[in-house]
């Protein structure tokens, strides 16, 4: 019994003491011999990528394609022990042969076709413009290779609101504290827009807050771009969903104009009232329709002040040049009306009436006034009357004189037409002549 315990206190001393030599050798084989002198001699790429589709939502539609392939460098090394040797820090899969270490990492990069909804304020979405924007996605190391998911973001801006598509291509660099490099990778080239389409689709009803459903009207935008990769050509698929709120259902959700005119016209010597009127057919959100005429007052007139009491001519001979009516660019809101989710804005514009004659000119104002309507879906402008030709009249008449002067009247009218209508005013000028 003695000679047992103690062939098994040998034993257990003999294990202990191999797994401390062992836990000592493995120790130091982690550490790495300091590297002071290495060199690239070869590297490669494969020339054949790997592509698959990633799965969609519900497994139906493809989110883009993820392609892969190897990159390759073979290094030799010496250390500071003298030895050339391969790095001890090589990746997973690094294979060594004599002196020489060929470390391979596989590259991912993945296309990402774009699904997405975004809520508008307008439909009026103008035309796109594109803009590149770059970043990082996250990083991993293998040994003394580290690799980046270098994204290029590739930007879509409408009136707006924009998107953009994440194109994710991975890169390696290798350093080993000696030799930094980055290894082969394939890029990607020659972005090529294909342009977009516009479709309408119907509208949704969601829960709002308040226990009612607030109502969108929904369109769709298609759109696309090709890449250049490995000499091959991937198209990238964007399909958006753009969402506008028109209201608490129910509530407008498609107008269509079908009538407009002018009627109710009243004329006088400087200025003239009327009423225009729009009829939109409307349907809303419960699927009822209904007609509705839609109106508003309005009014175009001309003022006319004297500039001047008289006026110092060199003659009698006063020729009439032109009458033209201008624009002034100012103008000011008359009135809002918003009803049922419908707002018919009307504005006074000033435009101006510049008489201009051989000796003299004199300008007086222009009122005239639009009318414009929005429902969130239709827009439009209400039939308005504008100031256009203009007609003139002038004579002179002798007044009196003194030893220095002759005095005159100047009389003159001017009329400006407002539709079928002349605003006239008529103006007698005291002016003088020097002898």
């Amino acid at each position: 019994m003695k000679h047992l315990r103690l062939w098994s206190i040998l034993v257990v001393s003999a294990m202990l003491a191999g797994m401390m030599f062992y836990a000592s050798c493995a120790h130091e084989e982690d550490e790495p011999e300091v590297i002071i002198k290495s060199e690239v001699v070869d590297e490669g790429i494969d020339t054949q990528v790997t592509t698959k589709p990633l799965p969609g939502s519900g497994g139906t539609e493809s989110a883009g394609t993820q392609l892969s392939y190897n990159s390759m460098i073979k290094i030799k090394a010496e250390t500071a022990s003298g030895r050339h040797s391969a790095p001890s820090r090589a990746p997973a899969r690094a294979s060594s042969d004599d002196d020489l270490t060929t470390i391979t990492v596989m590259l991912h990069a993945v296309f990402h076709n774009l699904d997405t909804t975004i809520v508008v304020n307008s439909f009026d979405i103008g035309e796109p413009t594109f803009a590149f924007t770059y970043g990082t996605n996250g990083r991993r190391t293998e040994g003394y290779v580290t690799v980046t998911d270098s994204v290029t973001y590739y930007n879509v801006n409408f009136d707006g609101f924009g998107f953009r598509y994440m194109l994710e291509n991975e890169v390696a660099v290798y350093n080993d504290g000696y030799t930094n490099v980055v290894m082969p990778y394939h890029k990607i080239k020659n972005y090529r827009d294909n342009g977009f389409s516009v479709e309408d689709l119907s509208f949704v009803l969601e829960p709002n807050s308040s226990g009612g459903k607030d109502v969108y009207l929904r369109k769709k935008i298609k759109h696309s771009i090709t890449v250049e990769y490995n000499g091959a050509d991937y198209t990238l698929h964007g399909n958006v969903i753009l969402k506008k709120r028109v209201g608490t259902h129910p509530c407008i959700v498609s107008s269509e104009l079908i009538d407009k005119g002018i009627s109710d016209i009243e004329n006088e010597s400087h200025y003239t009232y009327y009423t225009s009127w729009t009829k939109v057919k409307h349907q809303y959100s419960d699927n009822h329709t209904e007609d509705k005429t839609y109106s508003r007052r309005m009014v175009g007139k001309l003022e006319y002040n004297s500039e001047a009491a008289g006026a110092s001519l060199t003659t009698t001979d006063i020729d009439f040049v032109s009458a033209i009516v201008a624009n002034t660019g100012d103008s000011r809101v008359v009135s809002r009306v918003v009803s049922d989710n419908v707002t018919i804005l009307t504005v006074e514009e000033t435009k101006r009436l510049d008489v201009t004659y051989s000796q003299f000119s004199f300008s007086c104002p222009l009122y005239v006034q639009h009318a414009s309507y929005n429902d969130g879906i239709l827009v439009f402008d209400f039939p308005d009357l504008m100031y256009n030709e203009t007609q003139e009249e002038h004579n002179i008449q002798y007044s009196s004189s003194d030893a220095n002067m002759d005095y005159y009247w100047f009389n003159f009218r001017v009329s400006a037409r407002f539709g079928d209508s002349w605003h006239t005013f008529n103006e007698s000028l005291y002016v003088t002549v020097k002898k």
